[in-house]
């Protein structure tokens, strides 16, 4: 039996093996939330010169039988189909071609079983650990996933190879996550190891990036026999996308527009008209969009605007060039049929969104920035002239106006602003005609007012052992709004401050910033590359208003 068919069969054993009667327990009383465990097993943990043929388990609980199938796993790789039968609440595992010679094996029950009442997981995994020989494998390798939802996650660690491949190779050691996000992996033999964290929706122990979260490493580990424990590792999880986007479809919505249509959400940031073309291949002429913008369409749509009548009785394609999607897979030419519409266009431009919206308050004082988001392109150049900020008194306020696409753009303050105060940002809507002239004739203002300076809170500190070479960088994250963030470098004497944040809940991470792009790198699985080393505090930050939080410690010395 190969190894794929031996791993299914461990955790896709039909319920031909079970054979107890019904589990039922009394009614009445309390809700119980006791997780189930492990009390008793055979044989004892740290056996050596095991003869046996069968492990067993005895719950404190009765627990579900097929939930056991999901959550048993047996390290290394053992031949044949396993026996599983039950006799109240203990349960027997056979091995019909019993274990290999000279071999440390870990048997582990992971969070996925639950009790059979309230269907309480297990809190964290259980291994028993045994040796067919004379002498017990001590390698054990332990970490952490900062994740919301820990619990059932798998650990696979793989000995490398030059061909190691996760979506086609299975794990050498396999354990679970608990519940609080540390899991743990016994009985590893020396040698050479990288371990994955993945979220295995199929339970099949293979990765297959279209469908599993997973979690990479930032450095491969090596065990030795002075050296048997490896400690400290720690993970986040995140989505690997290799697909590149394609264009799937080119319509006109009058005779002016056409929305560009792709296979999945484009980066629109790097996206512009001139990634595009429009080609009649009926004459051989090419024609350039006027205005490219996101608009208010799908998320997986673009717009542009042309100032030419395209004829409907010719070939015409919309040629695409040098887009990506949101994690940066590129495409660097495609092409779809354009259908043209010859329908006037009579509505004017829209504005449809604003961030933060009308009437804000607590907006900071260092520019009070404001987006400004239309439904169809104008010219810009001819709006920006007229775009004013003002304060109550009608003090008009240097600022920066800066475009985005030809159908937003963005209005900051060239100097910090007043506390609490309410400013208001005027213009023209008649100076943003769309390409075929429609407009609305009327003054716009937008209104928001100043974070009281007073309310703001200041998280000051310091990070111990880090590595100054590596870049560290420090982000300050809110718990309870997580579009809540802020970063910091470290400065003199390994301080660190965060000032002008606002009071709340704070999850602090410190990383290393290895390619300069300001941002965390989750490394890849495929071709490997290594994530970026990072610690978490452990203790939630509390930042009330009006008073600073000092002395927050983080030892970084683990990262690596």
């Amino acid at each position: 039996m190969n190894r794929v068919t031996l791993y299914l069969s461990i955790v896709l054993i039909a319920g031909i093996f079970g054979g107890c009667a019904n589990q039922q327990a009394p009614d009445g009383g309390p809700i119980d939330k006791i997780p189930p465990r492990v009390i008793e097993c055979y044989p004892d943990s740290n056996t050596v010169n095991y003869k046996d043929n069968y492990f067993e388990f005895t719950f404190s609980k009765y627990v579900d039988k097929r939930a056991f199938k999901d959550a048993l796993f047996i390290s290394p790789t053992v031949d044949g189909v396993p026996d599983i039968s039950w006799s109240g609440k203990t349960v027997t595992v056979t091995l019909t071609n019993g274990f290999k010679k000279a071999k440390t094996y870990n048997v582990s029950v992971g969070t996925d079983l639950v009790d059979l009442n309230n269907r309480n997981r297990m809190d964290k995994t259980y291994s028993l650990t045994f040796s067919t020989g004379e002498k017990i494998d001590k390698g054990v390798i332990e970490g952490t996933l900062y994740d919301s939802k820990p619990s059932g996650v798998m650990a696979y660690s793989y000995t490398i190879t030059d061909t190691l491949n996760i979506t086609k190779h299975l794990p050498d050691y396999v354990s679970q996550v608990g519940e609080k996000g540390d899991f743990r992996l016994n009985g590893a033999a020396p040698g050479k190891y990288r371990v994955f964290l993945i979220r295995d929706e199929f339970k099949d122990f293979l990765y297959h990036p279209e469908t599993n979260m997973i979690g990479i490493p930032s450095y491969d580990l090596t065990l030795a026999e002075s050296d048997s424990a490896i400690k400290g590792l720690h993970y986040m999880l995140t989505k690997i996308d290799t697909v590149k986007p394609r264009l799937s479809g080119a319509a006109m919505t009058d005779r002016y527009h056409i929305i560009a249509s792709f296979t999945k959400e484009i980066n629109d940031k790097l996206l512009s008209k001139t990634n595009f073309t429009i080609y009649d291949s009926t004459t051989n002429k090419s024609l350039s969009p006027v205005y490219g913008f996101k608009g208010k369409v799908k998320p997986a749509e673009y717009v542009l605007a042309v100032n030419q009548q395209l004829p409907d009785s010719n070939k015409i394609f919309l040629i695409a060039r040098d887009f990506s999607d949101k994690i940066g897979n590129k495409t660097v030419y495609d092409y779809a049929t354009l259908l043209v519409n010859t329908k006037p266009d009579t509505s004017a431009p829209f504005l449809f969104n604003t961030e933060p919206a009308s009437r804000a308050i607590d907006q900071p004082l260092d520019t009070g920035k404001v987006t400004f988001s239309f439904d169809d392109g104008f010219n810009f150049d001819t709006l920006k002239n007229y775009i004013s900020l003002i304060d109550t008194q009608k003090n008009n306020i240097p600022i920066g106006i800066s475009k985005i696409d030809d159908a937003s753009f963005s209005v900051s303050a060239k100097q910090k602003l007043k506390s609490h105060l309410t400013y208001s940002i005027k213009f023209p809507f008649d100076k943003a005609a769309d390409i075929a002239g429609n407009k609305i004739d009327s003054l716009y203002e937008y209104k928001f007012t100043t974070i009281n300076e007073l309310d703001n809170t200041g998280i000051h500190g310091r990070i111990l052992n880090s590595d100054a070479k590596k870049n560290p960088l420090l982000v300050l994250m809110n718990t309870e709004t997580p579009s809540i963030a802020y970063t910091a470098k470290i400065e003199k004497d390994s301080l660190f401050n965060f000032d002008k944040i606002k009071p709340g809940k704070y999850k602090l991470m410190c990383y290393y910033d290895l390619d300069g792009n300001g941002a965390y790198n989750y490394g890849n699985p495929n071709p490997f590359i290594p994530s970026e080393p990072f610690m978490i505090l452990s203790e939630i930050i509390t930042a009330p208003a009006r008073w600073a939080v000092t002395d927050v410690v983080l030892d970084v010395a683990g990262m690596k």
